[in-house]
């Protein structure tokens, strides 16, 4: 009975390394393979994808928050006569921005997709403060750019259409317009307003667009032509754009851009096909339709704002900060956009038109050369709060997204022409927008079981094998001291029967006898 109550535990611990062996080597591939499955369904847009997966890609779930500030220029008239620019914050005005698909079709053995985009905004008044008809002070950017032109075709200030064209703008009675300032509604300048003087000024200067907007309403059908990978056959290259509002690259810059990156919805999951395997991904690449190129961005492992859910925070590379010459970036943390706005994004590089430049609000990581050209404002924000992206490493879906930029316009002495009291060269504010968007509660959950299961997948590939091992040596070494203990003790007995007989101990032996 003893032996069989020390080698049942043995044969348990053996059985207990075996069945942990099994499992590492039938069970935990087949779980491993059909959590990989679903992320591969869930991240990868095909013709036969779910409707939730669809829709998640389609625009029809995503509705991102947008907040906008104005930056009003309170002193016009003695910013004409010479002074620092002076601006203020008003509002802000709240928006949901929606960007959808349409005309999606797959191309390529499903290995690519192709669609038309929209943004569309709708006005949140009761969250915003102010109204759109608000007055907005600022600079007048198509009038400035008209200027540009000019001066382009007529570089000597004494020719007829020079002179024309001054006289046309000093004559102008419209009170909203004085000088290259204006006033106009929020409405106005942000979805747009047809200006009579930039439409006279066109019956003398071809290519002057009388219609002005700082940003655009437009449904999915009416948008641009995009394509992107799908991932499939190549998850790595899971949504990566290839063709942006038509084309392929931008030849504006001094080298042509070739359109790459994702547009920072989703990224390469980490999660491998190969049992266990996870990928250390550091850094990645998003397309900034804002300033027409591709960024990186980086992680340092540091954890995003997702909850309970495990996510890595993404920041832009310090080096697209720096000044680029290819860029036409002069002054860092200005990224000046003056060339494919002007040129078009089909266009050739040409620096005809009104200056602007994108940056972090308050003129955060920018050179004084253009933080203290003007007054009233400052950067009071963590620049690492600006832009960021919380993703959920696994799948490589984007939970939590904040993009925060100010657009600025220059002017400056050279329109003496028209301002002859201006010499300060002036990056002045137009208006700050930032958006953010977050992953719904349903999604987060989703994605927190995920990581569970994938977690302990891979605890259970790390120690399976460790302790298969470990209760397979224990069963076995318990199993043979078992069977070792009865021969050892008889063993002892026989010695001391021997010792007892050479000493002549008849007691000792029959103590013995009685033990047993």
């Amino acid at each position: 009975m003893r032996f069989f109550a020390v080698v049942l535990p043995c044969a348990l611990l053996v059985a207990l390394g075996g069945f942990l062996e099994v499992s590492r080597r039938v069970y935990v591939p087949q779980i491993w393979n059909g959590m990989y499955e679903k992320v591969y369904d869930s991240v990868v847009w095909l013709p036969e994808s779910e409707e939730s997966v669809a829709e998640r890609f389609d625009g029809t779930l995503g509705r991102v928050g947008v907040q906008v500030y104005m930056l009003n220029l309170t002193n016009v008239d003695a910013v004409r006569h010479g002074s620092r620019a002076r601006v203020e914050r008003i509002g802000p005005y709240v928006f949901r921005k929606s960007k959808k698909r349409a005309r999606v079709s797959w191309l390529e053995g499903d290995e690519m997709v192709e669609f038309t985009e929209g943004t569309e905004y709708e006005f949140v008044g009761e969250e915003s403060v102010g109204n759109l008809t608000d007055v907005v002070h600022t600079l007048n950017i198509p009038l400035v750019g008209a200027i540009e032109m000019v001066m382009a075709r007529s570089p000597s200030r004494m020719s007829g259409l020079f002179q024309l064209v001054i006289q046309l703008i000093e004559r102008w009675s419209d009170p909203r317009v004085k000088g290259i300032f204006m006033c106009r509604t929020v409405e106005e300048l942000l979805f747009g307003y047809d200006d009579p003087l930039l439409s006279k000024l066109s019956h003398f200067v071809p290519g002057i667009n009388s219609h002005f907007s700082l940003l655009h309403n437009m449904t999915a059908e009416e948008g641009y032509l995009m394509k992107m990978k799908t991932g499939k056959g190549d998850i790595d290259a899971v949504t990566e754009l290839t063709v942006w509002n038509g084309v392929s690259k931008i030849s504006a810059w001094e080298s042509a851009e070739i359109v790459r990156g994702t547009d920072g919805r989703q990224f390469p999951p980490a999660m491998s096909k190969a049992l266990g395997k996870v990928d250390n991904v550091t850094h990645n690449r998003v397309w900034v339709a804002e300033a027409y190129r591709s960024v990186k961005i980086f992680s340092d492992g540091t954890p995003g704002d997702s909850g309970r859910l495990k996510s890595l925070r993404y920041l832009p590379a310090n080096a697209v900060f720096s000044t680029s010459t290819k860029y036409h970036q002069n002054v860092r943390g200005l990224f000046n956009i003056s060339s494919p706005i002007n040129a078009g994004i089909r266009g050739r590089k040409m620096d005809v038109g009104p200056k602007l430049f994108l940056s972090l609000p308050g003129f955060c990581n920018v050179d004084a050369l253009a933080s203290t050209s003007v007054d009233g404002i400052q950067c009071d924000a963590d620049p690492n709060d600006q832009i960021y992206l919380d993703v959920e490493p696994m799948s490589g879906i984007t939970v939590n997204v904040k993009k925060s930029l100010m657009l600025s316009v220059w002017f400056g002495d050279s329109y003496n022409a028209v301002e002859p009291k201006i010499v300060n060269d002036t990056f002045l504010p137009v208006m700050e927008v930032t958006e953010h968007s977050r992953a719904s509660d349903t999604d987060l959950k989703r994605l927190s079981s995920l990581q569970t299961g994938i977690a302990l997948c891979i605890t259970m590939i790390r120690y399976s094998q460790m302790w298969s091992v470990v209760c397979v040596l224990l069963g076995v070494s318990m199993m043979i001291a078992a069977m070792m203990y009865p021969k050892a003790k008889d063993n002892q007995r026989s010695w001391q029967e021997e010792d007892a007989i050479e000493q002549g101990d008849t007691e000792a032996l029959l103590a013995d006898d009685n033990d047993t």
